[in-house]
């Protein structure tokens, strides 16, 4: 039987007893695979005996896409659970779900309140299971419950630990990535589903180009909606000498026109070319990543080899 018809079958067998709890109810916000929190936005309720899962349109009206019949949203037996978590990155996990015939709402618990809660939404396409993580969301402002505490995540929603490039500090976040992608830019501008996949380098041949990226999420925005962030770039060959200090560049400066929680690229990138010239060996890349608002400074450390 194929999956699609395991699913099929197991849809039927839904239990009667509620799955998710009063306190899994709220707005919640799609996460980006690279990390941001995306602009999709949805409403979980119960009422009526029932969960209702309503999206929020552009101009604000909540759209229910729940129904009555094959559509409903019906509780989730552990035994199903499993089977769906099955062969994803989520396999083995203790979740509390709903689901209709297109997709499940699950909450992950580590407690009785809905801080300790993480959620997924998994979409089933094409006889597949698509784990997509959401984050609670403050009704009233649409933000985070817990911006504050920001940070890198991987695919599965885990918070990463601090790395040499890659940290968060006081909310704020910032990385460095090394790529001898040519056509970065192009990578970088597509739309907000569409995770960009950068080759990563930590060598470099003669004639050979690689591309500093740096990231930054969550700048501090002024009354008038603008941010200011500068970064110091500090490139050392194999010698100890400067190959490039550049100071207090303008790396995220002016009007922020989307979510200050989205990921975003500086506008400082560095080209490197290896040339005859060039001493062979380890170069050191510093980056320090300031946003001056918020007055805190994020120090990034990597490195490349020129062969």
């Amino acid at each position: 039987m194929s999956r699609i018809g395991v699913l099929a079958v197991l849809l039927a067998l839904a239990g009667n007893a509620f799955a998710l709890d009063k306190a899994d109810e709220g707005v919640f916000a799609l996460v980006h695979n690279d990390g941001h929190i995306t602009q999709k936005i949805a409403r979980l309720s119960h009422s009526d005996g029932r969960w209702h899962l309503a999206e929020r349109n552009a101009d604000g009206v909540w759209e229910d896409v729940t129904c009555e019949d094959a559509c409903a949203l019906v509780d989730t037996p552990p035994q199903q659970v499993a089977q769906f978590l099955h062969g994803t990155s989520l396999d083995g996990q203790s979740m509390e779900c709903v689901h209709d015939q297109a997709f499940a709402f699950c909450s992950s618990r580590a407690g009785a309140d809905a801080g300790s809660r993480t959620y997924y939404m998994l979409a089933f396409a094409d006889g597949k299971v698509i784990p997509l993580k959401w984050v609670r969301l403050d009704p009233a402002t649409l933000k985070p419950v817990a911006t504050a505490q920001s940070g890198w995540i991987d695919m599965q929603g885990n918070r990463l630990p601090d790395t040499g490039t890659a940290k968060s500090r006081d909310g704020f976040s910032a990385s460095v990535l090394i790529t001898p992608d040519k056509d970065w830019q192009e990578k970088w501008n597509t739309p907000p589903e569409t995770v960009p996949k950068f080759s990563t380098a930590k060598e470099v041949s003669l004639g050979g180009e690689i591309f500093i990226l740096t990231f930054l999420a969550n700048p501090k925005v002024d009354g008038q909606g603008m941010t200011d962030v500068a970064c110091d770039f500090i490139v050392v060959r194999p010698d100890g000498s400067d190959s490039t200090r550049d100071l207090d560049m303008p790396c995220f400066k002016g009007k922020l026109l989307g979510d200050p929680t989205s990921v975003y690229l500086s506008a400082a990138v560095l080209k490197f070319v290896a040339e005859p010239a060039d001493p062979r060996g380890e170069w050191s890349v510093a980056i320090t990543v300031k946003d001056r608002l918020r007055g805190v400074e994020i120090p990034l450390r990597t490195a490349f080899v020129v062969r």
